[in-house]
């Protein structure tokens, strides 16, 4: 199954007409495809008309409903029919964009599965066959497709972010972070995981998001790191920081500094300069202003993450949207 975050609709191979029709059916809208196999049973049929009776509450929010099944011409002229179906259904009968919807089995059985994509069309959640052999309720892809509203959407990454990777990675990991937070000490443990088990398929991207009220260290942490990142050591300090958990004082910042070997002196002039605080700010700020409360928060490909923070939760999603592409 193509998994949120995963490539774009758009990056989908286009090697026909209808490969093409497709990545470009959603254009600025919000796209709920659903793909389905050929003699689809009563049950699942039904599936069909139910998203038929909401195409208004999906027409509401932006939204169109797009069918892909491997039917012939025939069999989609019934269906139609005996269905009153007004979404298009596109016949894929040769099964070639169906395989690379990622949605067909090994023995060549069609899934029925249901994709709901944003408006750069990528995936934001997927309905797949083993919990939905008959589709899901319309009414719940609806819900899900007003959230998108209200989900936080990360800043463009700039040529003042942190970044750990190729900038074409496959796979872009976007971390709001707090230095004394312990959530956050242990989403960093997971993305050292990943940084070691993916390399260059993965692009970290750091921005502080200190929680100044309840972590009166979080600051003048940020603030090392930027001092330490203005030596060419960010990422050093910022492993360093991790691991001393509250351990943050100004003194123990000095000797994290020597430690990695910065020039100490022109690091403790800056920290009690705070000539970094604006750079903490600013990340700040555009957290805030993006909808991001709390650290730690993480998007894989600009989609939330809200699963589990070990280690092998996290490498287990990345996998699955590599393998999407």
């Amino acid at each position: 199954m193509l998994q949120p975050g995963g490539r774009p609709l758009a990056g989908l191979p286009a090697t026909s007409d209808l490969g093409r029709r497709l990545a470009s059916a959603g254009g600025a809208r919000r796209l709920v495809l659903i793909c389905f196999p050929s003699g689809a049973p009563a049950e699942l049929r039904a599936g069909l008309t139910r998203f038929q009776e909401s195409l208004t509450a999906f027409s509401d929010i932006g939204g169109e409903v797009i069918g892909v099944t491997n039917a012939r011409a025939a069999e989609l002229d019934d269906l139609t029919a005996s269905h009153g179906l007004r979404f298009p259904l596109l016949g894929d009968p040769a099964g070639g964009l169906l395989a690379a919807l990622d949605v067909v089995a090994a023995d060549g059985r069609v899934m029925p599965t249901v994709y709901l994509l944003d408006e750069a069309g990528i995936v934001r959640a997927t309905y797949e066959a083993d919990r939905y052999p008959n589709l899901p309720n319309p009414a719940a892809v609806a819900r899900t497709a007003r959230k998108l509203n209200d989900a936080p959407r990360p800043a463009a990454i700039t040529d003042a972010d942190w970044r750990l990777g190729p900038h074409d990675a496959a796979v872009t990991l976007i971390e709001y972070s707090d230095y004394q937070c312990r959530h956050c000490a242990a989403l960093h443990a997971a993305l050292k995981a990943v940084e070691r088990d993916f390399g260059d398929r993965v692009l970290v991207v750091h921005r502080h998001l200190p929680l100044r009220a309840t972590h009166p260290l979080a600051q003048l942490a940020a603030e090392a790191a930027e001092a330490a990142g203005a030596q060419g050591r960010f990422w050093a300090m910022h492993d360093r920081l991790f691991a001393a958990q509250d351990a943050h004082e100004r003194d123990q910042l000095i000797a994290y500094a020597a430690e990695i070997g910065l020039d100490v002196e022109r690091f403790t002039a800056e920290l009690d300069d705070r000539r970094h605080q604006e750079a903490v700010n600013e990340d700040f700020r555009r957290a805030v202003a993006a909808g991001i409360k709390l650290p730690p928060t993480l998007f894989i490909n600009g989609v939330p993450y809200e699963g589990g923070r070990t280690a092998e939760e996290l490498c287990a999603r990345i996998v699955a949207v590599l393998l999407s592409w």
